[in-house]
C-alpha cells in the first residue's frame, strides 16, 4: 500500500523546487519519494488523485452497424472475410481486434439463442439414463 505524503514532505518539496532550485530527480532523491510523486506535488496536485477516465470511441466502433449486418447475413463468417469487407469500406485497423469484437458478438448471439423453451428442459430422467449408459463400464 502507497504512503501517503504528509504536509511537513509537501512543504520540503516545494521549498527545495521553488527556493533551493533543485530538479525533481533531485529531490526525489533527498527525500525518499518516487519522481512522479515529486512532480504531482510541484504541480499541486495530490499524488492519490486519479485522472477521469476518458471513454475514447475505438476506430473499429465506427464500423459497428456493418459488422452487425455482415454477421446477420452470413453469421459463420470468420475474421478475414469480415477484415476484407471493412477494408473497402476504409476500415485501416488490425484484425486483431476485429477478432476479439467478432467473438464478443457471436457471445451475446449465442447466449440469446439458447434461452429456455416454453416446454422447459428435456426430461432429466431420460437423459440421466442416456448418459449412464454411455459412461458404464460393465466387465
Amino acid at each position: 500500500m502507497a504512503k501517503r505524503v504528509n504536509d511537513q514532505q509537501r512543504e520540503d518539496v516545494l521549498r527545495l523546487h521553488f527556493i533551493d532550485r533543485l530538479s525533481s530527480r533531485g529531490i526525489a532523491a533527498q527525500l525518499g519519494m518516487a519522481r512522479r510523486t515529486v512532480r504531482h506535488i510541484i504541480q499541486g496536485r495530490r499524488p492519490s488523485e486519479a485522472r477521469p477516465a476518458v471513454k475514447r470511441e475505438t476506430e473499429l466502433g465506427l464500423y459497428q452497424d456493418a459488422i452487425k449486418k455482415e454477421l446477420a447475413e452470413t453469421p459463420a463468417m470468420n475474421a478475414p472475410a469480415m477484415l476484407e469487407r471493412l477494408r473497402v469500406l476504409g476500415y485501416a485497423g488490425g484484425i486483431s481486434v476485429l477478432r476479439a469484437r467478432l467473438r464478443v458478438l457471436r457471445l451475446v448471439r449465442i447466449s440469446r439463442s439458447f434461452r429456455t423453451s416454453r416446454r422447459g428442459p428435456p426430461s432429466a430422467s431420460k437423459w440421466t439414463g442416456r448418459s449412464w449408459a454411455m459412461c458404464s463400464r460393465e466387465s
